[in-house]
């Protein structure tokens, strides 16, 4: 009975250990989240010590309107009712896992995504574009939901859409043959046409797609694999491709608050998605293409907070301590000097000084998010 009783505490322990919580990661040593390092920008941490609107940070959903970042591009809009994900992806292959079929992490997705947010129901799942890194994870979620009475919209492209359904061609063990993914409500963007106007309504939430264009690698001038999708699960890295190039905009709007995200450092004609609260940008690969300055002139965003600087290589359970450098998990003497950079497509650190350099204005604040928090923003929409 002991024996029982000793094994039962150890199994509960390592359950619940077996993955991070948001305290368990530490961001000593992180440029603008370290005071010793440089001026703190962490949202919660900057509205502490300020008379402007406060944002509060907790590890459940708080009351009313909050966001919580899951790493690269990956975000979660809650009100507490209604709950909407953006690009969620925290299966997070390895280096050397980009060499085999690449596989959905199912418990990962279970802890980071499924269950973390036990107050509301996800109505909705927004897809920027089909690489694996912003959709991998979708069909899981999706087959989740269709488990249950009712089951959120997705929005995205036409080869968002070809993923989707090819898995019921699959026999992938976590699918409900009962309840396929040809069940899955899905709306394509149409920006060809003038009668569809991309707009869709999601409880208090409005969301409207803008058109867009994946960028290209800083250190080659690609932009990753595109054209039709035709292949079938299990995919592997190159199977995952953009639609001729293209990338999709979120306007999403709630009680008044205003927030743009945009998976490309390079917006399209930002002055027609006009001002905006709060501007949701990656910073990976804006060497080559970036109008971060233009569009922070054109929609004056009050906050800018950038995404996608974190190591997506590194499995969430391995960040102990939070790690800014999207590399392949070389060394830093890999090359034999001190000369050759590493790879580093979101060079965060030179991000950081360039935006109080380049495209600080009076008007816009740079803020930055810790993976896995809930931020509650449900101040700025009773400000409004």
């Amino acid at each position: 009975m002991i024996q029982s009783i000793l094994f039962l505490s150890l199994s509960i322990l390592f359950g619940q250990s077996s993955h991070l919580l948001p305290y368990h990661i530490s961001y000593k040593g992180i440029l603008g989240y370290d005071s010793k390092k440089s001026a703190i920008y962490e949202w919660h941490e900057v509205s502490r010590f300020s008379s402007a609107v406060k944002v509060k940070r907790s590890t459940k959903a708080p009351y009313g309107l909050s966001i919580r970042w899951l790493g690269t591009f990956g975000f979660e809009l809650t009100d507490g009712k209604t709950s909407i994900v953006i690009d969620p992806f925290v299966s997070r292959p390895t280096p050397t896992d980009h060499f085999k079929p690449l596989r959905i992490d199912t418990d990962a997705v279970d802890h980071y995504v499924l269950k973390q947010n036990k107050t509301s129901d996800q109505k909705a799942i927004l897809v920027t574009h089909s690489h694996y890194d912003h959709i991998q994870d979708v069909p899981y979620i999706l087959s989740h939901y269709l488990n249950n009475e009712t089951h959120p919209i997705l929005i995205g492209d036409r080869n968002t859409k070809h993923i989707i359904y090819s898995y019921n061609k699959s026999d992938i063990s976590w699918k409900n043959q009962n309840k396929p993914l040809e069940n899955a409500i899905i709306y394509v963007t149409n920006f060809s046409s003038k009668e569809n106007n991309n707009q869709w309504k999601v409880g208090r939430f409005k969301i409207t797609a803008f058109q867009g264009q994946h960028p290209k690698y800083d250190f080659f001038p690609w932009r990753g694999p595109s054209g039709p999708i035709k292949s079938t699960p299990p995919f592997y890295v190159w199977d995952y491709k953009l639609n001729h190039n293209e990338s999709i905009g979120f306007l999403i709007e709630y009680g008044g608050l205003k927030i743009y995200f945009s998976d490309s450092p390079f917006i399209q004609n930002p002055e027609k998605i006009g001002k905006v609260d709060i501007l949701i940008q990656t910073i990976a690969s804006r060497e080559m293409e970036n109008n971060i300055a233009e569009c922070i002139q054109a929609m004056e965003p009050t906050y800018y907070i950038p995404a996608h600087y974190d190591n997506f290589f590194k499995s969430l359970d391995a960040f102990s301590i939070f790690d800014p450098v999207i590399g392949f998990g070389f060394q830093e003497n890999i090359f034999g000097d001190n000369e050759t950079p590493l790879i580093d497509f979101a060079q965060f650190d030179s991000f950081i000084t360039e935006f109080e350099n380049e495209y600080k204005t009076p008007s816009t604040e740079l803020r930055l998010l810790k993976l896995l928090y809930y931020y509650s923003i449900e101040s700025l929409v009773l400000k409004k």
